[in-house]
């Protein structure tokens, strides 16, 4: 009895279009998106202001755990973020997290109209000059890529960053940082 010879060679050429897809994938993660495990001090002070439009910086929030969302209204990967955001804002502000948002945008009617727009109840700051011209705002958004989301622990240390986030990954960027806001908050 003659037996058919094995399909290996054209079950192999059947699976590097898996292979290759999967390999891109992971390149593309790599390049786009930055997760930093590893705490490292936040780098240069920001000139920012709050809300009521007042002079402060991330400095004032030493001491708390605090969520920095680099975003602007017109981005819409930044977009998406905001019910991710919000949810954690929610879900976290009673054991002291801080969530902010510190938008790009440069006039103030268009940041309030996108916050009533998409239900944002977290802080939202500016900073003081044009954000994609200032050179300390520009250290912190990695070649201008936005949303750039840092969480900073009560020491002002970074313990996770979320930099230039594709929409297909940002649920697992946001499980990520849920693990990590609730492993430095009191329970």
């Amino acid at each position: 009895m003659i037996s058919a010879p094995p399909k290996t060679s054209k079950s192999i050429w059947k699976r590097i279009p898996t292979f290759v897809t999967v390999l891109a994938l992971v390149f593309v993660v790599y390049r786009s998106w930055t997760v930093f495990h590893v705490p490292f001090d936040i780098g240069p002070n920001l000139n920012l202001l709050n809300e009521h439009r007042e002079p402060t910086s991330l400095t004032s929030l030493k001491g708390k755990v605090v969520l920095v969302d680099f975003w602007a209204s017109w981005c819409q990967p930044c977009v998406f973020t905001v019910p991710k955001l919000q949810s954690l804002h929610e879900r976290f502000k009673d054991r002291g997290l801080v969530v902010l948002g510190v938008n790009m945008d440069e006039e103030p009617a268009t940041i309030a109209a996108a916050v009533t727009k998409h239900g944002m109840t977290y802080s939202q700051w500016t900073p003081q000059t044009s954000g994609w011209d200032d050179p300390a705002v520009m250290t912190y958004v990695s070649q201008g890529s936005i949303p750039t989301i840092y969480l900073l622990d009560a020491s002002g240390s970074v313990r996770l960053s979320l930099q230039g986030l594709p929409p297909l990954f940002i649920p697992l960027g946001f499980w990520l940082l849920e693990r990590q806001i609730d492993s430095l908050l009191p329970h």
